[in-house]
């Protein structure tokens, strides 16, 4: 009993620490209010920006080429700016040639820059508008179950508009 009761204790005292995101899925009508652009789209280019912050989250710029757009003024292509990894609950990994369902929002870059790198080789000034997706935003690949099921319902309310 003494030996079991020492391990636990020293478990505690020697375990790394421990950081987790949870987070409650908006339903499709919250994150259409919530977020500025929705469309679906296609990862063209994942590229990682400098190294990883103090939390081990890597900053990523990710280029989507758009196949449907169901809110927001997305274009052709589209660069969405977020975090990957560590204990950052704010982004996600995009992987190249994947099509994804993805609902952004407008920010001002500053946000995002490390000090110092606004403007530098492809990178926004601090005062740019950027798009940037939460982990918790209803972004998933389009071939998932649920997208597959907000993608229907996208189109739905777009045909009902027009």
């Amino acid at each position: 009993m003494y030996r079991l009761l020492c391990s636990l204790i020293a478990l505690l005292f020697l375990a790394p620490a421990a950081y987790c995101c949870t987070c409650i899925l908006p339903t499709l009508e919250e994150a259409l209010a919530a977020y500025d652009v929705a469309f679906v789209g296609t990862v063209s280019e994942v590229r990682l920006v400098g190294k990883p912050n103090k939390f081990q989250a890597q900053r990523i710029i990710t280029t989507f080429v758009i196949s449907q757009t169901f809110k927001g003024d997305a274009q052709q292509t589209v660069v969405l700016h977020s975090w990957y990894g560590g204990t950052s609950c704010s982004g996600r990994k995009f992987l190249k040639g994947r099509e994804y369902l993805v609902l952004v929002e407008r920010q001002l870059a500053k946000g995002w820059l490390e000090p110092g790198e606004a403007g530098k080789a492809g990178l926004p000034k601090a005062t740019d508008e950027i798009l940037s997706s939460g982990a918790c935003s209803r972004t998933a690949l389009s071939s998932e179950e649920e997208a597959k099921g907000d993608i229907q319902q996208l189109e739905k309310m777009a045909r009902v508009k027009q």
